[in-house]
C-alpha cells in the first residue's frame, strides 16, 4: 500500500546537488540506491541491476526509468509464505495476493498494538483490521483519489481498462525477473491450486532458499547455535 511504501528519502551530496532541492515528481525505488551510489563514485560493473540510478535527479537532469514502482513481499519474521506484489505508479496500483485464497490471517510483526486496540476499543474500525487480515485476491486502487487504499475497484467495470493494464505489467516484470510468484498469478483463477503450491516447497521457494548467501549463512549459523543450547 502506499502508506507503508510511500518513505521521505533525504540526500547529502555536498558540492554536487543544490542545497535545498526538493523531488515531489519523481518516484525511486530502494532497489535503485545501489546503482546510485555506482553511478556517483565512477564505479562501472558488468552485471545488469535490478534498480536504475537517480543521481540524475539530484543533479536536476531527466532520469530515464520506468515510472513504476514494485513492491515484494514473500514471508514475515515468522509464519508460511505470504507472497504479495504490487505494481504501480502515482495514479494506480495494483497488489496480488495468492496467499489470500489460504484462509491465513495475515500478521504483521511491526504492526505493534495498533490492530488490538482497535479490535478492543474501536468497533467502527474492525472491518479494516478484518481486510488487513484476510486480503483480497487482487486489489486495485485509484491512489491519487484513495491514497489510504480503502476502496478496491478490484470488480469495479470502469475500471476494466486500467486494471488489465497494470496486471500485464506486473506480468511482464515477473517474467523478466524469474519470479516463482508468476506460476502462482498464471494460475489465480483457481483458488485451490494456489493453496497447494504454497504448501509445496517443489514449487513455492522456502524462506531460506531466497536469502542472500551472507543471511542464509547467518541463519543457519544462529539455528545451529540455538539447536545446540537446546541439548
Amino acid at each position: 500500500y502506499v502508506a507503508s511504501t510511500k518513505t521521505l528519502f533525504y540526500v547529502h551530496y555536498p558540492g554536487h546537488m543544490k542545497v535545498g532541492l526538493v523531488d515531489n515528481e519523481h518516484l525511486i525505488s530502494e532497489v535503485d540506491i545501489f546503482p546510485t551510489f555506482l553511478e556517483a563514485t565512477g564505479v562501472r560493473i558488468d552485471q545488469q541491476l535490478d534498480g536504475t540510478s537517480f543521481l540524475p535527479l539530484l543533479l536536476e537532469k531527466p532520469q530515464k526509468r520506468n515510472g513504476y514502482i514494485i513492491g515484494q513481499i514473500d514471508y514475515k519474521a515468522g509464519g508460511s509464505a505470504t507472497p504479495m506484489r504490487s505494481y504501480g505508479d502515482k495514479k494506480f496500483r495494483y497488489i496480488f495476493n495468492p496467499w489470500s485464497p489460504t484462509g491465513d490471517a495475515y500478521r504483521n510483526n511491526n504492526e505493534g498494538k495498533i490492530n488490538r486496540d482497535i479490535e478492543e476499543n474501536h468497533p467502527e474500525y474492525l472491518r479494516y483490521v478484518e481486510f488487513f487480515r484476510h486480503r483480497s485476491l487482487e486489489e486495485f486502487y485509484d491512489v491519487q483519489n484513495d491514497p489510504d487504499a480503502t476502496i478496491n475497484l478490484i470488480n469495479d467495470p470502469n475500471y476494466k481498462k486500467e486494471i488489465k493494464k497494470y496486471r500485464r505489467g506486473l506480468k511482464n516484470w515477473m517474467q523478466l525477473k524469474n519470479d516463482p510468484v508468476l506460476f502462482l498469478f498464471e494460475q489465480r483463477n483457481s483458488p485451490e491450486k494456489l493453496k497447494a503450491y504454497l504448501a509445496d516447497e517443489m514449487i513455492y521457494p522456502s524462506k531460506k532458499s531466497l536469502m542472500p548467501k551472507e543471511q542464509r549463512e547467518a541463519q543457519e549459523l544462529k539455528d545451529a547455535r540455538k539447536k545446540a543450547n537446546k541439548k
